[in-house]
């Protein structure tokens, strides 16, 4: 966690995301976990989704990519054939909760599906 950037200061270079002007985070999975209920999350480089951890997500938020190449890919772990299929999402939303994702492209490479919403709701 990079949780505090004065302002003026470089970034260091493996931080992926934000959730305010001043706390950054080197993982997606960081920044969920710290960002307030209703907050926003803006992606600031590419994340790898890797096959064992899927990005789960447990409150209502918005994440928005920081232009428009930002992107959430399957890493190539990920175990093939339909037996699989239904337990690989890039990324789950769990819980009674809404989630907006914009400007984000996920690339799921043959290896998975995108988005697996449960109780909630889903808004793109």
């Amino acid at each position: 966690v990079c949780d505090h950037i004065d302002e003026g200061k470089p970034l260091p270079d493996n931080i992926v995301a934000q959730t305010d002007a001043t706390h950054y985070y080197t993982t997606i999975e960081l920044a969920i976990a710290n960002v307030e209920e209703n907050g926003t999350i803006t992606l600031l480089d590419n994340i790898v989704c890797d096959a064992n951890q899927p990005i789960t997500i447990n409150k209502s938020m918005t994440i928005v990519g920081s232009d428009s190449d930002i992107t959430i890919t399957a890493d190539d772990k990920w175990e093939t054939g339909s037996a699989h299929n239904s337990d690989k999402h890039l990324v789950n939303v769990v819980g009674n909760v809404n989630v907006n994702i914009s400007n984000v492209t996920l690339v799921c490479n043959d290896e998975s599906c995108g988005i697996q919403a449960y109780g909630g709701e889903f808004d793109s």
